[in-house]
């Protein structure tokens, strides 16, 4: 009886893997999508990237810039540092950018989200 368990519970396991490796290429695709045509929404996560310590993500002061002048609202970035290893960063966004932030945001946690920093660098 156990052995049936343990077995139906690899099978299920399989049938999972496959499943995840079928939707991947879709998912990746539908993330891309979602990236490059809410760029601009996006746009303020890479100012919270660039606060994240041990990562050498870094924009230049001209990109800054680009992505304040190009966002409909007020960015506001607060960092809390426990350690080297530790920390948060809070993104907050008011103003008319915030609504469409949001909604780039959902569709990102619906396609995956994995990947973002690299994939926004590109755009």
């Amino acid at each position: 009886m156990l052995g049936q368990s343990i077995k139906r519970f690899a099978d299920n396991l399989s049938a999972l893997r496959e499943f995840v490796e079928v939707t991947q290429p879709f998912l990746e695709s539908r993330k891309t999508e979602v990236i490059k045509g809410r760029a601009r929404d996006l746009a303020p996560i890479l100012l919270a990237f660039e606060k994240i310590p041990n990562i050498n993500f870094q924009l230049t002061d001209a990109q800054r810039q680009k992505i304040k002048t190009n966002f409909d609202g007020d960015i506001k970035l607060k960092q809390e540092i426990e350690d080297e290893q530790k920390g948060k960063i809070t993104l907050s966004i008011e103003g008319a950018g915030s609504k469409p932030f949001e909604e780039a945001m959902e569709k990102l946690k619906i396609a995956g989200i994995i990947g973002v920093r690299s994939q926004l660098l590109l755009i």
